[in-house]
């Protein structure tokens, strides 16, 4: 699928011919790519005739281990060497992969005497490769730099860039999108570049931008140059053709697509719900997207979303005890931590500021919280990648509640019977409602019924589920009411003092003190 703006293509020619040149060996998509991202359109702007990029955004969703890569390689080469760029800022969702994209394109240009040599005549220096510690840049003698940083709210901040890349964007939260929208702005001939493995709603939980920017795509919008390598409706995910129609750079040998790792993997795929499903998206790019606004199936959900609306409110008091909750969705790349604690009218749920998992972060943040306000217990599902911390929170002398299938489907029960009935309150977290929006119910045999996780990411609604289940299975009766004056709730992430009983600090080390 295809949606690419007309223009003057003399620029993106040139940036295949430098990359022929230096037997970069692209496939041919990759130079046709290369050629669309460079096309030119000239438009007359209060009377002045403009030449600008006839693409102003480049989306391109494509299966993995294709050489998405190397285009960017090429396109950030010939952005400094050829059309004049400044600042180049190439963003990931980890270090490692920016890390590697700048290894790549250094690669090249330390290979090749003449890019190393571009500006002798002009300057006495060479390009310099910078690594340390998050500052990583390759910077030019002409003044030009390419940034490579992982994205966060901060990321570009202060920036004006020229070319704005998104790799691996099928992980882009929403308010990092925000926040690095604007560096482009200034620039008349910037460009963004969109360019990942498709989302998977079950298991991207920050796939809404991405999903959005491929509709707009979809619809042939202004300045947009949208390529999806993905099977056709209905096609056999097993046969040679939709492998091939879904892999440009599919190959029997050489660099590429193995066509023997394809007949693995589909092999075992026969066998397997879970592995089909990564194969769908890891080797075939078919995504699963979230859908356009106003396009969401209508359903009934697991708690109505009106009721889930009304139950929101700000800072209860505290009445009794806490328990927390932890989760991960399938593919264990986020996490959801939430904490219960008793009010007077039932008992209220809260999230911790944290969605990556690192077992160290994790497992630091609940060992703290542990300390500070003592709950009646850590509750979690083994099957998950939250039990990778159970040798860290064992070892600060933590025994966790790990469940089952039994558990989970009480707790399921239990928060969807507790929201609709006004016992239950909560936070407010966006991530919470967009599980409410995604879960289904599934049968669990005797145990009766629990949430599915094959219909979106919904682990923030599992971690608090269970956080609620603990807190009414483990809390201690009895509480001296004068003690419980004792307990000023704040928001997870907030701090009190002893001598100033109000929040002072954002500390995401703790959720209450």
């Amino acid at each position: 699928m295809s949606s690419v703006p007309s223009g003057d293509t003399s620029r993106g020619l040139e940036a295949v011919a430098l990359a022929k040149f230096y037997n970069a060996g692209l496939y041919p998509w990759q130079e046709e790519l290369l050629v669309d991202m460079g096309a030119d359109v000239t438009e007359s702007v209060d009377g002045e005739e403009l030449t600008l990029p006839a693409a102003r955004e480049v989306v391109v969703p494509l299966a993995r281990q294709n050489g998405k890569g190397e285009v960017l390689v090429w396109r950030e080469i010939s952005g400094i060497y050829l059309w004049g760029e400044k600042v180049i800022l190439h963003t990931a969702h980890l270090m490692d992969t920016a890390q590697d994209a700048m290894r790549r394109l250094w690669s090249v240009i330390e290979d090749n005497p003449d890019l190393m040599y571009w500006w002798e005549d002009e300057y006495d220096e060479l390009p310099q490769k910078i690594e340390s510690n998050g500052k990583e840049c390759i910077r030019f003698p002409n003044g030009a730099v390419i940034y490579f940083r992982t994205r966060t709210i901060k990321t570009g901040r202060g920036l004006s860039v020229d070319l704005l890349v998104f790799d691996e964007c099928f992980n882009l939260p929403l308010e990092v999108f925000a926040a690095m929208n604007a560096t482009t702005r200034a620039r008349q001939r910037s460009q963004k570049i969109f360019i990942s493995s498709p989302v998977n709603r079950r298991r991207h939980i920050h796939g809404r931008v991405f999903s959005g920017k491929r509709w707009q795509g979809i619809d042939g919008a202004s300045g947009v140059l949208y390529k999806e390598w993905s099977p056709a409706p209905d096609s056999d995910p097993h046969d040679l053709e939709t492998w091939k129609m879904s892999n440009p750079s599919l190959v029997t040998r050489g660099p590429g697509v193995q066509l023997a790792e394809l007949e693995a993997d589909s092999a075992a795929a026969k066998n397997s719900a879970d592995l089909l499903e990564v194969f769908l998206v890891e080797a075939l790019g078919q995504g699963d997207w979230y859908p356009r606004d106003g396009e969401v199936e209508e359903r009934e959900h697991v708690i109505d979303l009106d009721v889930l609306d009304r139950a929101v409110k700000s800072g209860p008091p505290q009445s009794g005890d806490c328990c927390l909750g932890a989760d991960c969705p399938p593919g264990g790349d986020s996490v959801a931590v939430w904490s219960a604690f008793r009010t007077a009218y039932g008992a209220h749920l809260t999230r911790a500021p944290i969605s990556e998992m690192d077992r160290q972060v994790v497992g630091k943040l609940i060992l703290k919280n542990v300390e500070k306000s003592d709950p009646v217990g850590v509750v979690y599902d083994p099957k998950t990648a939250v039990d990778s911390i159970t040798p860290l929170l064992e070892k600060g002398g933590i025994d966790p509640v790990r469940i089952g299938i039994n558990a989970l489907a009480t707790a399921g029960e239990m928060i969807t019977s507790g929201i609709s009935d006004g016992t239950v309150t909560w936070d407010g977290a966006p991530e919470f409602r967009q599980a409410v929006e995604a879960a289904e119910w599934r049968e669990v045999g005797d145990a009766g019924r629990a949430f599915s996780r094959r219909h979106g990411v919904i682990h923030d609604l599992v971690a608090a589920s269970l956080a609620l289940w603990g807190l009414e299975k483990f809390e201690i009766p009895g509480i001296d009411p004068a003690e419980l004056e004792k307990h000023i709730p704040v928001p997870i992430g907030g701090a009190v003092t002893d001598d100033n009983p109000t929040v002072t600090r954002i500390d995401e080390e703790c959720m209450y003190v």
